[in-house]
């Protein structure tokens, strides 16, 4: 199985998971999208994750 690098993929998944209500897989996806757009400097997706987990907080 082949493992997504891609930032935004984890955190679109992470919005859908919080939409329908499971927020117990949304933390982890949202974590996952932070490290991914940090190592490759994608700061849209890093600030839009950050966004969403500090949402969940609240």
């Amino acid at each position: 199985m082949r493992v997504s690098r891609t930032p935004l993929l984890y955190r679109v998944l992470a919005d859908c998971y919080l939409a329908v209500g499971r927020s117990d897989l949304t933390k982890s996806q949202y974590e996952k999208a932070i490290s991914l757009a940090k190592a490759v400097s994608d700061q849209d997706v890093l600030m839009s994750a950050q966004a969403g987990l500090k949402q969940l907080s609240n």
